[in-house]
């Protein structure tokens, strides 16, 4: 069972008003905050789940309803979303205030039309502990420690510059889940989150990447994501890199279909230095 609210915009006032102090303090996140999403999306929650290819009777409900937040009470909230709490504390403190400030001088409040989602499956027998869905907010702040992690920084090699750096991060991953061409996981394990993968255009290449916690190491769960991910993402060739090195990785994608087809050399902001890497390629099935 999966269960949720979504929030969504309304065209008053007020929610114009938090719109500009996004515009002015955290431009990046105007269009991921409850009052900048504008109609309502589709069911991604239940394609999500019957595209796994793991459940079936699958039962989608949605409920609306709405909520009134004091300038206080709707702060409060917005601290507890990842995409806020990664936001560098100058930034966070100003645009806050501003938020509450546009909240005050309309009236005092804030009113959240919401829909509760609700979807109902029953796991289909022989199916293991791995399973991919939707990135959410929430999944942002773990996948910020994992990445901060130096002993995956390193075996990764190829990484952000400032692994330590909440604002980059958050930015990045803004820009990436606003980007219809990237298409994203999150990695649950036994209903935890143990990291993520994606698959994105690089100068016309669709690539594949993927990141593990390291406390999820050696579970063989790199294996099991990326298979799963490659029946929902069936574009051929799919590209993928790695360290020369990093001979975990390089196995995990050659279990699943992929096969050598070039060398390169790029500096290692993990390392401080430059760094071989291995390019892999999973050809159309018919090259295989």
């Amino acid at each position: 069972m999966i269960m949720g609210n979504r929030p969504f915009a309304q065209d008053t006032p007020v929610q114009s008003a938090i719109q500009a102090a996004y515009r002015q303090f955290a431009p990046s996140l105007k269009e991921k905050t409850p009052v900048g999403r504008g109609s309502r999306r589709p069911k991604e929650l239940e394609m999500d789940v019957l595209g796994s290819g793991l459940y079936e009777d699958i039962v989608y409900r949605e409920y609306p309803w709405t909520h009134e937040y004091t300038a206080q009470a709707w702060v409060d909230l917005l601290t507890t979303q990842s995409d806020h709490i990664v936001l560098e504390r100058q930034t966070q403190d100003r645009l806050l205030e501003a938020i509450a400030n546009a909240i005050d001088s309309h009236g005092g409040t804030v009113v959240i039309e919401y829909s509760t989602v609700l979807v109902v499956a029953r796991r289909k027998e022989g199916i293991g502990p791995v399973l991919l869905r939707t990135v959410v907010e929430a999944d942002l702040a773990v996948f910020f420690e994992h990445r901060r992690d130096p002993v995956a920084n390193r075996m990764a090699a190829f990484t952000a510059k400032d692994p330590n750096d909440r604002a980059a991060f958050s930015e990045h991953w803004q820009k990436l889940l606003a980007d219809e061409s990237v298409i994203l996981r999150t990695i649950l394990w036994q209903g935890q989150v143990a990291g993520h993968i994606g698959s994105f255009l690089m100068q016309g290449k669709r690539e594949v990447m993927y990141w593990i916690g390291r406390e999820f190491w050696g579970k063989g769960i790199a294996t099991d994501a990326l298979s799963q991910f490659l029946r929902q993402v069936t574009e051929r060739p799919l590209y993928a890199g790695a360290a020369s090195d990093n001979l975990g990785s390089i196995r995990v994608l050659e279990k699943c279909g992929f096969q050598l087809c070039g060398n390169g050399r790029g500096f290692s902001n993990a390392r401080g230095q430059e760094t071989d890497e291995v390019l892999l390629v999973l050809p159309p099935a018919a090259e295989a």
